[in-house]
């Protein structure tokens, strides 16, 4: 198995950072004096991606005047813009003549140390064409709050739901996923559809195509402005990453 492609979400508006996105696509937010997108694809780099497809929306500029080709960062960098109302499971169909056959995929505002060979281990253990980093959210302290989205069955993703509190559900989906696109393909819902929320990860899970690293390793994320803060710190510990 050889990963070299990162594909990242990043069409939204960040509407819980409106004192930052008014002229800013949510990832171009600085952290410690670097956009967070910077992190990212430095971390993707690190893990041996040589490639990167934004899939971008609102305020797709400023991610393109920062990266251009990414030549600057020694990685190829490409771009597939939508409209803004196109929802993100859409965006990766509208995108997937230029995905890879596999694929690693990135929600764009959550950072976590990502290990790649750890994940290609975990997803040819459970043989599964989707696998996806889950959080165990036994402290209810993850990035989405206490309640969780996830149940999880030795390692298999059994149902993915709305953020609840019942017990089955204990972990959160922390955003990066590996992909088959092919079994993305034949799981495509008519409509502009979600990857979420009864969307594209829940008809994978439905159908038992999809597995989860689970962890207790705390991601961070910039989803608000409390976190933002909190990822300031967080990112300070990574400063490789803001080369």
């Amino acid at each position: 198995m050889n990963i070299k492609q990162a594909v990242i979400l990043t069409g939204g508006r960040g509407e819980r950072l409106k004192t930052y996105t008014t002229k800013l696509n949510k990832g171009m937010v600085h952290i410690n004096g670097k956009p967070f997108l910077h992190y990212l694809v430095n971390q993707f780099k690190a893990n041996g991606i040589n490639k990167i497809l934004f899939l971008t929306g609102y305020l797709s500029e400023t991610i393109e005047e920062y990266f251009e080709n990414g030549s600057n960062f020694g990685i190829e960098i490409s771009y597939n813009f939508q409209a803004i109302e196109i929802n993100h499971g859409k965006r990766i169909e509208l995108a997937s003549d230029q995905l890879d056959d596999l694929f690693l995929l990135h929600k764009c505002d959550i950072f976590w140390p990502f290990q790649m060979a750890e994940h290609i281990r975990t997803y040819n253990q459970f043989n599964r064409p989707v696998l996806m980093t889950v959080y165990r959210n036994k402290n209810r302290d993850g990035i989405y709050g206490p309640q969780s989205n996830i149940e999880v069955n030795n390692g298999i993703v059994k149902s993915y739901v709305g953020l609840c509190d019942k017990e089955i559900y204990s972990g959160q989906d922390i955003g990066y996923l590996i992909c088959q696109k092919k079994a993305l393909q034949r799981n495509f819902p008519d409509g502009n559809f979600s990857l979420h929320d009864g969307g594209l990860l829940a008809i994978l899970a439905e159908k038992g195509e999809l597995s989860a690293l689970v962890t207790d390793v705390k991601a961070t994320t910039i989803t608000d402005e409390k976190w933002l803060k909190k990822s300031t710190k967080f990112l300070s510990n990574y400063p490789e990453f803001l080369t």
